[in-house]
């Protein structure tokens, strides 16, 4: 229980230091606020210094077990302002890095003892966060793994996987099947190795946001694309076309400027629209070859999860004495 608790303290210590860090792109008028700022800025840096207590003499914050609670306590330190070597966290910062390091395999897997993809990713995204501010021995040495953990990533995404699964990321390298956390974590890893410099693959369909974060001109795709079981949909400006069944099924459309709520089908009098999404469905439509679950128990746990409520019945207090 103890360590629960302390993993969610870390945990929570993260969240703040990282929103700190978000602070400093918020609107003027939210910086000026200058007493929820010192409150914030306070709290912030309580837990930090609750962080560096915690490190033990491995440099593990939160056990050794999971790379991704150190690997994040690492990064919160860098969110809010200090770097590695400097004062005052600096020691702190370089013994979870050399922790992290410590623990990698030849082969670059930075799952830990218990760890999953997920640890890997989140180790490999604060390996990449740090490259470029350490000294030249640790440069050296993170220069050998974070490849060699790039690799595993772009390796596990290969990996065949069923209809609705493909590009993802899931519990291990050689998983069957993905999830949007598990994917969100790889492609964070992959995007800081990317912007540091690292040999990342550029064929993606991908269109970074960052004009977006500055408020200036955004990049659009020419359409988005979704396929999952026997439904399909593609949007392109304000149109959306979706259909459900095989290719033999009807397409509808609906002009999502005047129907956001996609009450009314106006396939028959945009037939131009229509010939052109489905052209677009057609070249972005790839055929999934039959994948394999790593660890079915895992995919089990969550549907299990997932089918229990999520408000459930207040217990009944029991009648008699209470102690």
């Amino acid at each position: 229980m103890r360590r629960t608790l302390t993993a969610w303290k870390i945990l929570a210590v993260v969240c703040m230091a990282w929103l700190t860090g978000l602070g400093a792109r918020a609107d003027t008028a939210v910086m000026e606020d200058e007493k929820y700022r010192r409150a914030f800025d306070e709290a912030v840096d309580k837990g930090l210094a609750f962080l560096a207590r915690s490190q033990a003499a491995d440099g593990s914050i939160g056990g050794p077990a999971t790379p991704a609670i150190t690997s994040l306590a690492v990064m919160a330190f860098l969110a809010r302002g200090y770097s590695p070597g400097l004062p005052p966290y600096g020691d702190t910062i370089n013994r979870g890095i050399d922790h992290i390091l410590s623990i990698a395999p030849p082969s670059g897997l930075l799952m830990g003892q218990n760890g999953q993809m997920y640890s890997h990713n989140i180790a490999a995204l604060m390996l990449s966060e740090v490259s470029g501010m350490v000294d030249p021995g640790r440069q050296a040495r993170i220069d050998e793994v974070l490849p060699r953990a790039l690799r595993i990533i772009l390796a596990a995404q290969d990996v065949a996987k069923g209809e609705g699964h493909a590009g993802g990321w899931r519990y291990a390298p050689t998983s069957g099947d993905s999830d949007i956390s598990g994917a969100g974590w790889a492609l964070c890893a992959l995007r800081s190795a990317r912007n540091n410099g690292a040999p990342v693959p550029k064929d993606v369909d991908g269109i970074s946001i960052v004009p977006e974060l500055f408020r200036k001109q955004q990049p659009q795709h020419r359409y988005l694309y979704w396929e999952i079981a026997n439904q399909t949909a593609v949007r392109m400006g304000d149109w959306k076309a979706y259909r459900k069944g095989n290719e033999n099924a009807a397409w509808q459309l609906y002009d999502l400027s005047k129907d956001i709520s996609e009450t009314t089908d106006v396939a028959a009098q945009h037939t131009d629209v229509l010939a052109r999404m489905k052209a677009f469905a057609a070249e972005a439509h790839r055929p999934m070859p039959q994948g394999e679950i790593y660890d079915r128990s895992l995919v089990e746990k969550d549907r299990n999860y997932l089918d229990k409520p999520i408000i459930s019945k207040p217990k009944k207090k029991k009648k008699g004495n209470q102690t």
